[in-house]
């Protein structure tokens, strides 16, 4: 099979292209509806749509079943793929244990092989060997579903793919599925390449926001919102309306938190010394900190890789034999709001409440809710 497909768009086209969906079929579904899918529509999955997320198994046989519907193209990640050579390939029989036990994340192996055989791999040790001649006779038709998805789509002008492109006639699976941070790479391509893969909360410095990033000069759409990866994530979807040479674009999301509506806010809530504090994010590959000052709430910190000065939560400050870290990807930043203004919820730490506001995420006052 051609893994790299090609097509022609029509003069009037509605695109919807929804990325690293991760097991979330209620926002996959709620995602449809909110856009309200159509017959005429093109609907585009770009990749990742199961593994780490919590309805694997019912988001497989959704992505089947959606497959059959006309001008679909559900395209593969890396977990696609990552999970078919894990249950067909020999060598990788021996990793298959230990994968299972390290992951805190639902993984689509041990649910096809406990909706089969009622054995969790995450309690019962199982050779690899045994689980994989059981899932390739259990799911032959599965497996050649996730075998056959192609890596990309070309639609001119976009080139659609899971993770990144260097050209069109050079097609690789390390490429297509698993490069990394392909927006600050670039491309020379002459089309706008729309991926999803690194989720975008990783590519800003002074915020923390899961929205797309539609960098239309630099010709790349990213689309990974995050969910299931990142704890506060979100899956994102992007509409594109084509009409003769003109497009529309729209960005649409879903997520597991809940809206709550601001009841109060003045400045006097906060601690004297939050007020005039610039953002400071800290994020997963740059995590390491020095504390220079405990406080109650917020406590200043240095990054030992940079120097540079901030406050961090103390909740979200850990110590390891190497020295202090922050335990997950950060943000502080005070939102300013007023009374009515909603937030997505995420969750309290001491006397601050953790939310989304406009699509970023930030801190209040918990009394504020």
């Amino acid at each position: 099979m051609n893994k790299l497909l090609k097509t022609t768009l029509k003069d009037k086209q509605r695109i919807i292209v929804i990325s690293d969906i991760h097991g979330g079929l209620e926002h996959l579904d709620h995602l449809l509806d909110k856009v309200g899918l159509c017959d005429e529509d093109m609907l585009i999955l770009l990749g990742d749509f199961i593994e780490k997320g919590p309805q694997n198994l019912q988001m497989l046989y959704r992505a089947i079943l959606l497959n059959e519907r006309e001008n679909t193209y559900i395209l593969s990640g890396n977990c696609e793929s990552f999970v078919h050579q894990m249950i067909t390939q020999e060598e990788r029989a021996e990793m298959i244990h230990d994968y299972i036990q390290k992951v805190s994340y639902p993984s689509l192996i041990a649910d096809l092989y406990e909706k089969s055989c009622g054995v969790d791999l995450k309690k019962t040790k199982v050779s690899g060997e045994t689980v994989q001649a059981h899932l390739q006779e259990a799911y032959s038709y599965e497996l050649d579903f996730l075998k056959q998805l192609p890596w990309g789509l070309v639609a001119p002008p976009f080139i659609f793919v899971h993770a990144g492109i260097e050209s069109e006639e050079v097609i690789e699976r390390k490429t297509l599925l698993a490069y990394p941070a392909f927006y600050e790479t670039g491309h020379e391509l002459d089309k706008t390449v729309v991926v999803g893969h690194w989720p975008v909360l990783n590519y800003i410095d002074d915020r923390l926001q899961g929205n797309p990033i539609l960098d239309f000069p630099a010709k790349i759409l990213c689309l990974d919102g995050g969910y299931s990866v990142k704890w506060h994530g979100q899956v994102n979807c992007l509409v594109i309306e084509k009409e003769g040479e003109h497009f529309e674009y729209s960005t649409f999301y879903s997520d597991d938190l809940t809206e709550r509506e601001v009841k109060q806010f003045d400045e006097s809530m906060l601690e004297l010394h939050l007020r005039t504090q610039p953002p400071f994010k800290v994020m997963w590959d740059d995590n390491r900190i020095e504390v220079i000052e405990k406080l109650p709430e917020f406590s200043l910190c240095k990054k030992t890789s940079c120097g540079e000065v901030g406050l961090v939560k103390n909740e979200f400050i850990s110590e390891s034999d190497a020295g202090h870290y922050c335990n997950d990807d950060y943000i502080f930043k005070i939102h300013r709001l007023k009374v009515g203004d909603k937030v997505r919820y995420i969750d309290a730490y001491g006397a601050y409440a953790f939310v989304k506001y406009k699509h970023e995420y930030g801190w209040i006052p918990m009394c504020c809710l």
